[in-house]
């Protein structure tokens, strides 16, 4: 499929699936969100634990260099290995190397069958776990979310939440045999009550399915409802340091006196843990909370994000990950693209790029 930029990804999405086709990256603000910005971004999604994230369904790109030159990268087949891989690096490059106006798109055979299960916990700490625990026993959801104690009382119990739920994971598989597929589900399932899951939920239709997804879309929002004013954070961590990364930031938000909610796409390591304050709260006490969550992720051996990008407000957290030698390299990759610094000056690198030969 080739699209321009602009057009949404929920667009794109139903598009493929018209064809009888999927295209699995699927950011939960799809509704609103452009093709050309989950490019810039590299965006991920709840599918991206199975299938992977924008880059993976990338093949080639149209863009304008801040000279003026049109260049195209990539190609329309499967597999190319000509000259470097030009289409890898632009995207999420953030809008710092060009202006992408077209974007080749690869899709694939749609899967026949989807199963969902609503995995219900009494905190978040023992669906970390059961996360570590699916994974190890080579189960591949094709999602694995995660919604703590914060998350669940910003979206409401009942429903499809049950009133004891500390935590909940939301699981899927898919796939083209309908047997399989629940047998997948139905092992998951055991795996997270041997590993202290108060219930496993299995939604019967499309409409308790959609249900429990319409909650986790609008799940950034409705954390407003808890506290007015909010610091989304986006790091990751090795799987199998979930639990302690959720125990971490509950700990370093409870010493602040501030509610840290850490929801997201649990199954690759990728968690949102959010900051939650009012209008009282002392702003160095939230940064300093910030910080402290964005250093455990690191200390952890996890990256600063994972599909929200640098942008302005992680620049400065930059050089806690990468040294000075891979920064500078990329400073004067900025420079080759963009030598005057006039596509989005100030992102990612906390000082202006530096020019060849600097």
């Amino acid at each position: 499929m080739e699209v321009e930029p602009g057009v949404r990804t929920g667009e794109v999405m139903a598009k493929a699936e018209e064809a009888g086709l999927f295209y699995p990256p699927d950011p939960n603000s799809w509704e609103t969100c452009t093709i050309g910005g989950n490019v810039a971004e590299n965006a991920g999604g709840p599918r991206a634990l199975k299938y992977g994230v924008t880059r993976d369904y990338v093949l080639g790109l149209e863009a304008v260099l801040p000279s003026g030159a049109i260049v195209r990268t990539g190609s329309k087949t499967i597999k190319g290995v000509a000259g470097y891989d030009l289409t890898g690096l632009l995207v999420g490059s953030e809008g710092t190397l060009a202006v992408i106006t077209s974007i080749v798109l690869e899709l694939v055979p749609r899967p026949r069958e989807v199963a969902t299960a609503l995995c219900v916990f009494p905190d978040a700490v023992a669906a970390g776990r059961a996360v570590s625990r699916v994974l190890a026993e080579g189960i591949l959801p094709r999602t694995l979310e995660l919604l703590d104690d914060c998350a669940l009382e910003a979206v409401g119990k009942g429903g499809p939440f049950p009133a004891e739920a500390g935590a909940a994971l939301i699981a899927e598989t898919d796939g083209d045999d309908a047997d399989a597929v629940f047998s997948s589900l139905e092992r998951l399932g055991a795996i997270c009550l041997r590993e202290g899951a108060l219930d496993v939920l299995v939604a019967q239709g499309e409409h308790q399915r959609e249900a429990i997804w319409k909650h986790r879309r609008v799940l950034s929002e409705s954390l407003r409802r808890l506290r007015p004013r909010k610091i989304g954070e986006d790091v990751v961590v090795p799987r199998s340091r979930i639990p302690e990364a959720i125990a971490r930031f509950k700990a370093i938000g409870a010493e602040a006196g501030l509610l840290v909610a850490t929801y997201g796409h649990a199954g690759d390591g990728n968690l949102h843990a959010n900051v939650l304050f009012g209008d009282e709260d002392d702003p160095a006490k939230v940064q300093a909370c910030v910080e402290g969550i964005v250093r455990a992720a690191l200390e952890l051996g996890g990256t600063i994000t994972g599909e929200h990008g640098v942008g302005l407000a992680k620049a400065r957290f930059l050089p806690w990950e990468q040294g000075a030698e891979t920064i500078a390299l990329q400073r004067h990759l900025k420079a080759v693209f963009d030598p005057l610094g006039i596509l989005n000056p100030g992102k990612i690198f906390a000082e202006p790029a530096a020019t060849l030969g600097a």
